[in-house]
């Protein structure tokens, strides 16, 4: 578990030196207070409460993680998209396949202009499918395996006709599935801001019943 975290902070391209201090002080913290809340309120089952928290904090903090990896691979997509986009145009214009992977690297962000770079000049040492088929592992997606083999279809046998066709098919499909996507996930976005105040109130009330807790137990102590 613990490398599986190391490995998603260096993949996301966080501080793994900052990200070690909030995971090491909130979690010091915790156990400071189920040490010493116990000791001050002469109750032991008050020990609870921190140990829950030092579970929600820790759970919280991986599906923190796993959100923004998400987010990533959403964002990779969508710019896949977005760039590929000027390849169809380049490409109906007449432009051969290599010429419209090295210009559209001008529109992609950094992440796939080094992929697109990385391919074209793999290109130029491997005339097989292989760097198409390595670059469409970034995204673990069928879509884009058939998208990049499409392309590898019309360097070998041309871009025009059914090449053209089949190519403008497959992407135009998987372009219709990412837009959808992006607007679903802006809706979820939405709901979830709507749900934030419940979340918050909960929190409240989970903070009032510990202090009532607290006076409680402090009552008991004096009778």
């Amino acid at each position: 578990m613990i490398s599986r975290i190391k490995n998603k902070i260096i993949n996301l391209g966080l501080s793994l030196k900052k990200e070690l201090i909030i995971l090491v002080s909130f979690n010091s913290f915790f156990i400071i207070a189920a040490v010493l809340i116990p000791i001050l309120t002469k109750q032991v089952i008050f020990i609870l409460f921190p140990i829950g928290l030092i579970f929600i904090f820790n759970f919280g903090y991986y599906i923190r993680l796993n959100n923004l990896e998400q987010v990533r691979i959403n964002d990779d997509i969508y710019d896949f998209v977005t760039v590929f986009t000027y390849f169809k145009i380049f490409i109906q214009n007449g432009r051969n396949v290599y010429s419209s992977l090295k210009e559209i690297s001008q529109y992609a962000d950094t992440r796939l202009s080094e992929r697109l770079a990385k391919l074209t000049t793999e290109m130029d040492t491997d005339k097989s499918v292989k760097p198409f088929m390595d670059f469409a592992h970034n995204y673990k997606d069928l879509l884009v395996e058939q998208i990049m083999l499409a392309i590898y279809q019309m360097i070998d046998e041309g871009n025009q006709g059914i090449n053209l066709v089949n190519f403008e098919a497959i992407f135009d499909k998987y372009a219709d599935i990412v837009h959808a996507n992006k607007i679903d996930e802006k809706n979820k976005k939405l709901s979830s801001m709507a749900s934030a105040p419940l979340i918050g109130s909960a929190i409240l009330i989970l903070i009032v019943t510990f202090g009532v807790l607290l006076v409680i137990g402090d009552m008991v102590n004096v009778l």
